[in-house]
């Protein structure tokens, strides 16, 4: 899979590599491949690309996700808030535990939007976050950033964007 979900989030049009042997035409992948999902699960298309092209993960470049909440879980105008500041940084310094090592980066450099919406009972936060090798906007890091402390309803990642 290109790019690892974290627990409890939902994918929507993910990317992933597969190698044949014997090589078929995407199509035929396609209809061999659907029989065997489960319900729910859907491949929505295939396409050749040269073997020797880089790893589906070191091209994967960026991502966008909806996160929703019931509405009267969060302080809207208190996010909104948090979001213009945040915005306005130039920079936020951010650390994360991954296991026993540490990892320091730019967080705000991982940002290029944010949006909260509402409706019908629902309050929806719009991330388009970059991801690269050296720093990966996480749904959780910008809702810490943001100081959110209601639990999201859902987390769904709609978009992997490829350089």
């Amino acid at each position: 899979l290109g790019a690892p979900l974290a627990v409890g989030t939902v994918g929507e049009r993910e990317l992933l590599d597969v190698w044949m042997f014997p090589s078929v035409t995407p199509e035929v992948l396609v209809r061999r491949i659907s029989t065997e999902l489960p319900e729910g699960l859907d491949l929505i298309g295939a396409e050749e690309v040269p073997y020797k092209l880089p790893s589906l993960q070191s091209q994967i470049s960026g991502a966008t996700y909806k996160v929703f909440f019931i509405s009267e879980t969060i302080d809207v105008d208190a996010v909104r808030s948090q979001i213009v500041n945040l915005l306005a940084l130039d920079a936020l310094d951010w650390e994360e535990q991954r296991g026993a090592k540490v990892k320091r980066y730019d967080l705000r450099a991982t940002i290029r939007t944010l949006a909260l919406s509402e409706c019908e009972q629902q309050v929806m936060l719009d991330m388009d976050l970059e991801l690269n090798e050296e720093r990966t906007g996480r749904p959780s890091s910008i809702l810490a950033a943001l100081k959110v402390q209601a639990q999201p309803k859902s987390v769904v990642r709609t978009r992997l964007e490829l350089s």
